[in-house]
């Protein structure tokens, strides 16, 4: 690729980035003064538009943006259907490299002609992806296998895309908002550093190997045999396995699969890559994941994964815990220690969220307020949303990106899927690792109410702790207390925003008996002929009448 080829794939690209988020911040700032409905029409329309641009810019350019586009394809659970659904496409459509350029590069990495290494070989893709493409192929002794061919260029086209992304990440990054959420340039090394891992297929067959080794024994999940005397850096061979995609519904009841099933299946596996081995795959869109005609659970590319340390797998196996139990005080305490939250974070309102939110993942309708009361609820959510309560790790968020894609599928396979039943069905046997990986203990099921008897430890060692410590706070209290130092928060709620909107009615009131006033007095000068007083007089009714009227429709 020249230079001025590099340089408008990354101005097409920092550009595609900029209109999006302006179009966002536009969008955003219309929501008060418009109609509920009407916004929502109009969000709608606008998301559907941006779809459209991204899913053509990134079916034009490839490299990274097809990834991109995969991804939000995927968040079901969070972007309307008419985004993911344009995006859809990006999950197959992505245009295969002619053959004669692939063979060559296979030729290359083998030091021998194609037909001396696989007798037989399918010149189409079985499956095309962003970076890479697979081919069927048959060895000498007749084994079927897949050959993973990287795709020819693509090395030279990740390095512009990260290029163009750094520069909308150095960008981005000098916004309050933005910095006070996420670390853009750790994120950004985050993504240069799994990307250039996923080129490498020796690190790729490796990561197969040890993905395995974590599900030997287990009979419903396959992880194809890698075949590392035909592979290289750009060239992966395994075993050749045949699945339907989670995302077909259809083919997958017609192959007398159970949908539901295969979504309590992903469920339970990654409650295992995460509370007990660590290592899980980063990248489980349905292009990846697939259910055979036993519905085993087929897990292919291995190229995205992420590792957690004893101290992560600890407080997620805490997180879970609370999730299981309602434990809204634990589940706050495990976000603060996971560094979601930022030290001026409301928790009472946090769980309040985290309360309506465990209802939604349990299927169940909202538990709360109704009528006026529930909208006081839904102001006071919106008030500690705009406090900008949450940022984002950044060592968190591959793991985010497999949760929210997990998450998405999981909906398309059982949509009234209920989570919290998933998690306690299955995590259990996990909460007793503590961290420290290793097989769960054979005590797991034996505490009370069949919660495990490490947790049962857990939380009375952090009860009994909070204990300890309390006479030193009351103390600390009350010495504030007597040196007049102590201030007390006061939850007014819905009371200030009674003040509040009469304090606007009143200034309204105002503004539109100075503007009747100014109207008067440009009459009387008119009346008078005094030309300047009487310009001066209507400049300044229409201004104080325009402010009046922008500020009744706040």
């Amino acid at each position: 690729m020249t230079s001025v080829g590099r340089a408008r794939r990354a101005g097409r690209i920092v550009g595609l980035a900029v209109r999006m988020l302006l179009e966002l911040i536009w969008l955003e700032r219309q929501r008060p003064r418009q109609d509920p409905e009407a916004f929502a029409i109009r969000q709608e329309r606008v998301l559907r538009a941006q779809a459209v641009r991204l899913r053509e810019t990134a079916v034009e350019l490839q490299g990274l943006l097809i990834k991109l586009g995969q991804f939000l394809s995927t968040r079901v659970d969070v972007l309307p259907e008419s985004f993911t659904h344009e995006l859809a496409a990006l999950r197959d459509a992505v245009p295969p490299v002619p053959w004669p350029a692939v063979r060559a590069q296979i030729e290359d990495d083998l030091g021998a002609s194609l037909g001396s290494v696989f007798p037989s070989f399918d010149p189409s893709p079985v499956a095309s992806a962003s970076l890479g493409q697979v081919h069927r192929a048959t060895l000498p002794d007749g084994r079927q296998v897949a050959v993973k061919v990287r795709r020819p260029g693509i090395a030279a086209l990740v390095e512009v895309d990260l290029q163009a992304v750094r520069t909308v990440v150095r960008w981005a990054s000098r916004l309050d908002a933005v910095r006070r959420r996420v670390d853009l340039v750790a994120l950004y090394r985050e993504l240069e550093r799994t990307t250039r891992e996923e080129l490498d297929y020796v690190l790729e067959a490796e990561h197969a190997r040890r993905f395995a080794a974590n599900f030997s024994g287990q009979t419903d999940v396959v992880v194809p045999a890698i075949l590392p005397e035909h592979g290289g850096r750009r060239l992966l061979v395994m075993e050749f396995v045949v699945g339907t995609r989670l995302d077909d519904r259809t083919a997958l009841l017609a192959s007398g699969v159970d949908p539901a099933v295969m979504a309590e299946r992903m469920v339970r596996t990654y409650l295992q890559q995460v509370l007990r081995d660590g290592f899980f795959h980063a990248d489980p869109h349905p292009g990846n994941v697939f259910a055979d005609e036993q519905g085993r659970l087929i897990y292919v590319d291995f190229g995205m994964m992420g590792e957690l340390s004893a101290r992560d797998r600890s407080i997620f196996g805490g997180f879970v815990s609370a999730v299981i139990r309602r434990d809204f005080e634990a589940l706050a305490q495990a976000v603060t220690d996971l560094g979601f939250l930022r030290p001026h974070a409301d928790r009472e309102a946090l769980k309040k969220g985290l309360a309506v939110a465990l209802d939604h993942l349990s299927g169940l309708p909202p538990q709360g307020p109704s009528g006026e009361a529930f909208e006081d609820f839904l102001e006071e959510m919106r008030d500690f949303i705009r406090s900008e309560p949450f940022q984002l790790p950044y060592q968190y968020a591959f793991l985010g990106r497999a949760a929210g894609i997990l998450l998405g599928l999981c909906s398309e396979l059982d949509p009234g899927v209920d989570y919290v039943r998933l998690l306690r069905a299955n995590a259990l046997p996990y909460l007793d690792l503590e961290g420290q990986g290793g097989e769960p203990a054979a005590e797991a099921q034996s505490g009370p109410g069949g919660i495990p008897w490490s947790t049962v430890r857990r939380e009375a060692l952090r009860l009994g702790t909070s204990l300890y410590r309390l006479p030193g706070r009351l103390e600390r209290i009350l010495e504030k207390a007597e040196s007049g130092d102590l201030r007390v928060r006061v939850e007014l709620g819905a009371i200030g925003r009674r003040l509040e909107e009469r304090t606007q009615a009143t200034d309204r009131l105002t503004r539109g008996v100075l503007a009747a006033a100014a109207a008067g007095a440009a009459t009387a000068f008119t009346l008078a002929g005094r030309l300047w007083p009487l310009r001066l007089a209507w400049i300044a009714a229409g201004l104080l009448a325009w402010t009046a009227l922008r500020g009744s429709r706040r």
